[in-house]
């Protein structure tokens, strides 16, 4: 009996064995990237080291978000951070509430630059531009349950919601509708939640990017065309020609690399689901190559209790046999005795 527990403790170890080394090479391998910390722009001579200040605004995710410590964090920080790196740039990021107030600290001369903002003819009054880094789309959305607007056509008398100084205001002038607007794209949102307004016109990753977080992204949806794509760089204040200069080089080198590639998908890639498909073979693989092994293990197991048995009986008819023996031999000698 004891031989047998062996066995099987044996065998059941050597199934956890094996599905740990399937689980383990079934895994998905991380690959850590190191990259060289010395990238600054080649120009022949060293750049000397300038003090530069950035403004931005609190709220426009992925582009910009501020974490629990007050610093900021996004797409275009990210983005920002490599190219001041490579332009020997020593960053501050100055944080304003609204677009309005990053656009007017800008007009008064008090900041250098924004990492990343939508490029127009009327922002290119009173700003200069490095080349585009990235471009998303500016769209209508509606309530969820919302009838009767399937594009920019249908909005003329109806009331749409848009943000001071976003882009939107300028695509959908004289449409023929009523304008309100608002400070923050959360109001805007919240309005056409509430049913006050009957569209809001955004651009369309960061509306998306605002319900998510909110666990709203069920409550409204996207309808018709965008109303333009625009295209965004880093914003520079105007006749700073020795700036965009250095930004403009620092930035169409990154754009080029891995890194950049990287950390776009970082911010805009839609998230993998847990279940794909290379997971999904796995796990089967993995549960057929234990269903297997618990058979074998099985079968294993009920041909040793066989093999048992079949040797106790056999030992036992042997005892059988012998004992038959002496009692012929009995019988025998008995029988002599009779007939003397």
């Amino acid at each position: 009996m004891t031989n047998e527990l062996t066995k099987f403790n044996y065998t059941i170890a050597s199934i956890v064995f094996v599905c740990v080394s399937i689980a383990l090479f079934s895994a998905p391998h991380v690959i850590f990237a190191a990259h060289d910390k010395d990238e600054t722009v080649a120009t022949g001579d060293v750049m000397e080291e300038i003090d530069v200040i950035a403004v931005i605004p609190k709220l426009f995710p992925p582009q910009y978000s501020i974490d629990e410590l007050g610093e900021p964090y996004g797409f275009a920080i990210d983005v920002m951070n490599e190219v001041a790196k490579r332009a020997n740039i020593n960053l501050t990021y100055q944080i304003e509430e609204t677009w309005s107030e990053v656009l007017q600290v800008m007009r008064d001369g008090e900041a250098d630059v924004i990492p990343n903002i939508g490029i127009t003819d009327e922002r290119d009054e009173y700003l200069d531009f490095t080349i585009p880094m990235e471009a998303f789309s500016v769209s209508i959305f509606v309530r969820a349950d919302s009838k009767g607007i399937e594009s920019v056509d249908d909005l003329r008398g109806k009331h749409v919601a848009i943000v001071e100084e976003n882009v939107a205001v300028t695509l959908l002038q004289n449409k023929g509708m009523y304008f309100e607007v608002f400070q923050h794209p959360y109001d805007a949102f919240f309005e056409l939640l509430s049913g006050n307004v009957d569209a809001l016109a955004y651009p369309q990753p960061v509306m998306l990017r605002l319900t998510e977080d909110t666990g709203l992204s069920d409550k409204i949806q996207v309808v018709g065309e965008p109303l333009e794509e625009i295209k965004r760089g880093i914003a520079v204040a105007e006749g700073d020609v020795e700036l965009q200069q250095r930004l403009d080089q620092a930035l169409r080198q990154f754009l080029e690399t891995e890194e950049y590639h990287e950390m776009y998908v970082k911010w805009f890639a839609e998230p993998a689901p847990y279940w794909t498909a290379a997971r999904v073979a796995s796990f089967a693989g993995i549960m057929i190559g234990v269903v297997m092994i618990m058979m074998v293990a099985w079968r294993y197991v009920s041909i040793s209790k066989l093999n048992t048995q079949l040797q106790k009986f056999a030992k036992h008819s042997v005892g059988r046999e012998e004992k038959m023996i002496e009692l012929k031999k009995e019988l025998k000698k008995y029988k002599d005795t009779s007939l003397d």
